[in-house]
């Protein structure tokens, strides 16, 4: 499929992670966790148990709007501890994950770009979709920083 004639839409949320920039791409870039922090993701496969690294897939089962679909991923960027690209193999989204440090945080940054076409049935009004799509990513941010903290938290108070 040609991604100029898909219907594409994208969107953008950040948050910032109080942790190094080292621990917390490690943390973010596990897909095991993806069903703790993001409110899409049902179950997870493929490479789960390490961060992901260029090259792997990651297979998903998601439900966005009533809509529940099996997805793989594929890491097509890989820039420790910068920048990640995952693009789904059948090219209907991709999503870019980037990392700032200042101080003791991690601004981390997730932008999804999609192709509204498989949610039309379902949600015909373009709005509502992106609304859906914001209300899913900002809710799963909240929960990423939650998680990837109180990780790191139990991490820092664990002897040595």
């Amino acid at each position: 499929m040609n991604r100029e004639t898909m219907n594409m839409d994208h969107v953008e949320t950040s948050v910032e992670i109080h942790g190094s920039l080292d621990a917390v791409f490690d943390l973010v870039t596990m897909a095991r966790y993806w069903p703790r922090w993001h409110p899409a993701t049902r179950g997870i496969g493929g490479v789960v148990e390490r961060p992901y690294q260029l090259g792997d897939l990651i297979h998903e089962v998601g439900e966005i709007g009533g809509v529940v679909a099996q997805v793989t991923w594929r890491v097509a960027e890989h820039e420790r501890p910068a920048r990640v690209v995952l693009e789904e193999v059948s090219s209907l989204a991709t999503i870019t994950y980037t990392f700032d440090a200042f101080d003791d945080d991690v601004l981390f940054r997730r932008r999804l770009e999609y192709d509204e076409s498989p949610f039309q049935d379902l949600l015909p009004d373009r709005g509502a979709l992106r609304n859906v799509m914001r209300e899913q990513s900002e809710e799963g941010l909240r929960r990423l920083k939650e998680l990837v903290e109180n990780i790191l938290r139990l991490e820092e108070e664990r002897p040595s």
